[in-house]
């Protein structure tokens, strides 16, 4: 009688949400993404690279990050117009322009589905989407899964601290960077990115930022991710979403709620990806 047990046990493992996510075994530093300086290699492994290919070549086009070994999280926008074939995945990079790095791995987009309620009641609202790959990743000292919070009232308020990521422009319009960064930024209240932004602000959105602080052009559908105090894991938060120019001294970033993406996941990869904080 013990078989079936041990089985039925094991199927519930195999569709329950993960649990060792959110682990850094190279522990990140703090620096910028706009005029800042490189992340300590490898330090964020659940980052990923959205890249279009194009004349054989791929080019970053966004970010995104690692939220189970088939899935990925992006922002809907990164995949607005384009096809699941145009895109490829790279994860376990730090230099963008290396294509041999030690614990790279390279793979097709087979399906790609934004969140159901995206740009509904107003524009770039939910911008989130999910991608499946044609592969699984493999785990390792430089790739890990970020765990994804069933709720953010734990881990988001006025003042603490987040990070985003990502290979973005290093200042408006200008080139991408080859190495990885990030930039250290707080939680604000909710009325600070209404009175900036009006009618294109809503609850489905997370406020970030500071003045000369944030995100910029090919950074979107990074992760935003803070630090459980207690577990000491690392959790998203958000998606990078938009802006008005990068890291402008009258605007902070807007993110999109990374909790806000549980229940399509469920319907989509059939088990329950997201855990509580």
């Amino acid at each position: 009688m013990r078989a079936p047990v041990l089985l039925t046990l094991l199927g519930l493992a195999l569709s329950g949400p993960i649990q060792d996510c959110g682990r850094t075994p190279i522990p990140p530093d703090q620096t910028l993404i706009v005029g800042g300086k490189i992340v300590k290699p490898y330090s964020w492994p659940w980052q990923i690279g959205l890249c279009l290919k194009k004349n054989g070549s791929c080019e970053i086009s966004c970010g995104g990050s690692i939220i189970d070994n088939q899935w990925i999280l992006t922002a809907a926008h990164c995949i607005d117009n384009f096809k699941a074939d145009d895109f490829k995945v790279r994860v376990g990079i730090f230099h963008y322009e290396d294509a041999h790095e030690a614990q790279e791995q390279v793979f097709n987009v087979v399906a790609i589905y934004p969140h159901p309620l995206y740009n509904f009641p107003i524009a770039a609202a939910h911008d989130m989407a999910l991608l499946k790959i044609d592969g699984s990743v493999k785990y390792g000292q430089h790739v890990q899964p970020v765990c994804l919070p069933k709720s953010l009232d734990n881990l988001v308020y006025k003042g603490k601290s987040a990070f985003a990521t990502g290979w973005g422009k290093l200042y408006s319009d200008g080139p991408h960077s080859a190495l990885l960064r990030q930039v250290k930024i707080p939680f604000l209240d909710p009325s600070v990115c209404q009175n900036e932004y009006y009618n294109q602000f809503d609850d489905s959105m997370l406020c970030a930022g500071r003045t000369g602080h944030g995100t910029c052009q090919m950074d979107s559908g990074g992760p935003l991710v803070t630090r459980h105090q207690d577990s000491g894991r690392w959790y998203q938060a958000g998606v990078v979403s938009f802006g008005d120019g990068c890291a402008a001294k009258e605007f902070a970033g807007i993110y999109a709620k990374a909790d806000q993406i549980c229940e399509f996941i469920k319907m989509k990869v059939g088990k329950d990806i997201c855990i509580s904080a």
